[in-house]
């Protein structure tokens, strides 16, 4: 259930940075920072992985997965929310 937490928070911090609505700074430190950081928890990951996994060996591989999975879902929700947005788009398009 942490996982799908933290993909959701990722999913939502990428939404959040690619909407002309959310470019003030005070709307992306409320719900970037504030609202998407506290619904993802890195602590709450680590102590996940150290309880659930009953093999030391595979703890690592498993908080990585989830940083990537993290990164991945950014990414994605990044780039779906910069769709609707044509100044934004040209701009990803041009790096």
């Amino acid at each position: 259930m942490l996982f799908v937490v933290n993909l959701f928070g990722a999913a939502f911090l990428g939404f959040v940075n690619s909407l002309p609505a959310f470019a003030s700074g005070s709307s992306k430190a409320f719900w970037g920072i504030g609202f998407a950081g506290g619904f993802t928890t890195m602590s709450g990951v680590a102590l996940w992985v150290v309880a659930s996994s009953a093999d030391a060996y595979l703890a690592p591989f498993t908080a990585i997965a989830m940083f990537i999975s993290g990164v991945a879902a950014y990414l994605l929700a990044l780039r779906f929310g910069s769709l609707g947005n044509p100044a934004k788009s040209e701009i990803e398009a041009g790096d």
